[in-house]
């Protein structure tokens, strides 16, 4: 094909008048400022050199001890959820795949109850491919990994609106290593993910409003929902604000077509994308509304909706809300953290004190319209920690506390920052006055003696007697030492210096505080993880001795805890491979939780009673009732002899079998009114549940060929109990074969009876009888019952989680829906490519 001559194309000169445009109105600058851009001009590569080294060098700053394997990463303080919660839960897992595979139910967890929730963070896949024994020491890589890839996304996030790379660089550091990620690293790591996620999902936004690529929202969708689906909610209600700050100040909030194609698409690959994860977010909705959590039982909704609404919150919250800006520790580290709630559940606002003293700049040099928006989201913040209902509903009145929600509004200040910095480079000069103001503000803040009275002391107290004067003295010559720069920063030929000591003051600050969060703190160290203490002690050898000689399906109780930290371990049993029957989980099964609140082995109604339940341990009348065959103390022996036999001691490790112990599947013929029951004395009560199964008045015409016992039991011995035991022992089910998820066995009776299991009332385990399907009945406030008539019965259990079938459906559904979008987009977009590039060759 021969090349065509290029025509002469003569563009005719346009008037002046003609050739001018509309520009947009430039920030308000302080009159005679220069309008010299100083020499930022970093190559991208660069930048991200720069910043992968600082990240590194902090990173190993903060983390050396964990790093060179001195420290676990486990705490045994206030954050000992990573050692009682964090750890079991992520060995269960690790345990689960390699020896069944698919997540469902286990027996492990609590009685038993559904798992599959537990594999919510991509992550922490990472700690399943070493071994599970060592989670606590390896979890400081996968935290190392993470706050790698913080800081690269959030770099991501910066350029994709276009900052500088300085600024890039300076508020992926401010992101990368703020106070909230440095707490919740020793506390609960997983919430550090919501903020890794939620900067995708500003990417995402971002890419829509730009017209640049759809894709990355269903895919940030889909994280989110197979991590939380609930956390879905507060992104939205983050994401919103967002968008209104972004489309008002750019004045496209106006324009309702493009808008409401954008809402479209928001709705329509935001679903897409939870389409995608509905296996998991079908199972992790499952596992809410079996919760009491979930299910309403013993919600805060109710209490906290019908506060005032502007009833202002105390004086020692507010205090607690204002000061934590300056650092985690200001008012107390860890245990020693005497304010608001506790040292993990009060508002980490921090992000740099840089941050704070540049925020008031925004309102300098913004136009009218700017300033509206900006300060309508600073009074909303403020009204949050003034008045806590606002608080209470962004939460959708689930909680009281702030968590993530501290972690939004520090990314919004740093967003608002950055900003200013931006002006910076392009030559705006720092307002000494507002910088004053805001410095002398921010003192008044430390050394003001605010008084009140707190709720366990009818006195006033001077609040400022809480503030650690430390590091109050650190903070305020870091304060004096960026005030300095930033004003420096006015001088054009001193710019350049000024703002990269502001990088590196930021960085030494961060660096400081972020260290003092995670060092001093009391942590398991490795050389007391490798011993024979905490849950390393011999009840691994203990359980192996059970294992060898027992086959059958038992539960295991433990006079001790094995954990270490300030807060008793319930969690054992997921670490130690044993059945047992406590639990220590935010969504506990309701069927689970009501059988211990039946038989009063927890106490109250309030939401935190649900979430730490003890089981049986040291009721040992209900050990029948729970299938616990046997017992592990140490020290002295706690038990009536008549009630145990002792096995063998392995090291300081006593094992006892019940000899009372009644199999997973054992008979009544009689029943109890669960009125008639809650009038017993505690004694009574432990008596009684070997007299009958528990039943609601309602359900009364469901068991009318059972007897019901009406009155407590008159003699309590030790014979009389074990008589009653007998009697339950007559029928057993024999099982020929159980699992996690099934049990196969055979019964025969002389007469109708209730086959009890002590398996928590689940939709998901179904009951064949004889090779038909059998209604499985509610019974003794939460456990499983069978009636079985007269003769011989095969009797199988399975369970199948309610969700599996239909998520999978879905899931590889909005797959497949995705796969074929994205495969159409990259054909279009080729093709269109393929006609420019023709069209630029013949011109």
């Amino acid at each position: 094909m021969k090349k065509k001559n290029k025509p002469n194309i003569i563009v005719p000169q346009q008037k002046k008048a003609e050739n001018t445009v509309s520009q947009p109105s430039k920030p308000i600058r302080e009159s005679g400022e220069s309008d010299n851009i100083p020499t930022f001009s970093l190559t991208n590569q660069y930048a991200l050199g720069i910043l992968i080294v600082l990240i590194g060098v902090m990173a190993f700053w903060i983390l050396k001890d964990f790093l060179l394997q001195k420290n676990t990463f486990a705490f045994l303080d206030i954050g000992s959820d990573t050692l009682n919660a964090v750890f079991p839960f992520n060995k269960l897992a690790a345990d689960f795949i390699s020896e069944v595979g698919f997540p469902t139910w286990s027996f492990r967890q609590g009685m038993g109850q559904d798992i599959t929730p537990l594999y919510n963070s991509p992550l922490y896949y990472l700690l399943f491919l070493g071994k599970s024994e060592n989670i606590p020491a390896n979890m400081v890589y996968v935290e190392l990994f993470r706050i790698f890839l913080n800081g690269l996304v959030f770099f991501w996030y910066l350029k994709t609106i276009k900052y500088n790379n300085y600024t890039s660089i300076l508020g992926s550091i401010c992101f990368t290593f703020m106070g909230f990620i440095a707490l919740v690293l020793g506390w609960g790591p997983l919430l550090a993910d919501w903020l890794l996620l939620m900067v995708l999902m500003l990417i995402s936004l971002e890419h829509l409003l730009q017209n640049k690529s759809w894709y990355l929202l269903p895919i940030t969708t889909f994280l989110m929902a197979i991590n939380q689906p609930f956390n879905l909610v507060l992104v939205a209600e983050f994401s919103l604000i967002y968008l209104l700050v972004r489309l008002y100040t750019s004045e496209k909030l106006g324009d309702w077509l493009e808008n409401g194609k954008l809402a479209i698409k928001l709705v329509g690959f935001g679903g897409l994308g939870i389409g995608m994860g509905a296996l998991m977010v079908y199972a992790h909705i499952t596992t809410m509304l079996n919760s009491p959590r979930g299910s309403g039982d013993v919600a805060y909704t109710n209490m906290l909706s019908s506060q005032p609404i502007f009833q202002m919150a105390e004086g020692n919250e507010l205090y607690t809300s204002f000061l934590r800006w300056f650092g985690n520790d200001i008012v107390g580290n860890a245990s020693n953290f005497r304010l608001w709630q506790n040292y993990m559940e009060a508002p980490a606002f921090y992000v740099g004190l840089g941050i704070l003293l540049l925020l008031p700049q925004l309102f300098v040099f913004s136009n009218r319209r700017q300033r509206i928006a900006y300060g309508s989201v600073a009074g909303l913040v403020l009204f949050i920690m003034v008045f806590p209902f606002f608080r209470y509903a962004f939460w959708l009145f689930t909680g009281n506390y702030y968590r993530v929600m501290a972690a939004f509004i520090a990314i919004g200040a740093i967003l608002g920052s950055l900003k200013v910095i931006e002006e910076i480079i392009k030559g705006f000069k720092v307002n000494l006055i507002v910088l004053g103001a805001t410095l002398a503000f921010l003192l008044f803040l430390l050394f003001y003696g605010f008084s009140t009275q707190l709720s366990t002391n009818t006195e006033l107290i001077n609040l400022l007697d809480f503030i650690n004067k430390p590091i109050r003295t650190s903070v305020v010559l870091f304060l004096l030492i960026q005030t300095f720069v930033l004003a420096i920063t006015r001088a054009n030929n001193l710019r350049n210096i000024a703002l990269w000591a502001f990088l590196g003051i930021s960085v030494i600050e961060l660096g400081y505080f972020d260290s003092m969060t995670l060092n001093k703190r009391e942590i398991l160290k490795t050389s007391d993880f490798n011993t024979r203490t905490g849950f390393n002690d011999y009840t691994k050898e203990a359980i192996e001795y059970l294992n060898k000689t027992d086959k059958s399906f038992y539960r295991v109780e433990k006079g001790y805890a094995s954990g270490m930290a300030v807060h008793s371990s319930l969690n054992d049993a997921m670490i130690q491979g044993y059945n047992s029957t406590s639990n220590y989980y935010s969504f506990n099964h309701r069927s689970y939780v009501a059988f211990a609140k039946g038989l009063d082995a927890i106490q109250g109604n309030d939401e935190t009673s649900t979430r730490w339940v003890s089981g049986v341990r040291g009721r040992q009348l209900l050990l029948p009732l729970a299938t616990v065959k046997y017992y592990l103390v140490k020290g002295q022996n706690p038990f009536q002899p008549q009630l145990f036999d002792s096995l063998t001691t392995i090291q300081d490790v006593k094992v006892f079998k019940t000899k009372n112990h009644l199999p997973m599947g054992f008979t009544y013929d009689k029943y109890l009114i669960d009125s008639t029951f809650k009038r017993f004395s505690m004694i009574q009560k432990d008596f009684s549940t070997m007299q009958g199964f528990i039943i609601n008045e309602k359900d009364k015409a469901k068991f009318k060929d059972f007897v019901e016992v009406k009155d407590s039991v008159q003699t309590l011995t030790i014979e009389s109990y074990n008589q009653f035991v007998s009697e339950c022992k007559t029928d057993t089910l024999a099982i020929s074969s159980h699992s996690d998820t099934h049990f196969d066995g055979t019964i025969d009776l002389d007469k109708t009876k209730l086959l009890y299991l002590s398996i928590p009332f689940d939709a998901g385990w179904k009951a064949e009888v004889d090779g038909k399907p059998t209604e499985i009945q509610k019974v003794t406030f939460g456990m499983s019952g069978i009636i079985l008539d007269k003769g011989k019965h095969t009797v199988k259990l399975r369970y199948e989680a309610p969700y599996f079938k239909t998520g999978s459906m879905i899931s590889m559904i909005s797959i497949g829906i995705f796969a074929l979008l994205f495969g159409f987009t990259f054909w279009r977009n080729r093709k269109e490519n393929k006609v420019e590039l023709s069209e630029n060759n013949d011109v």
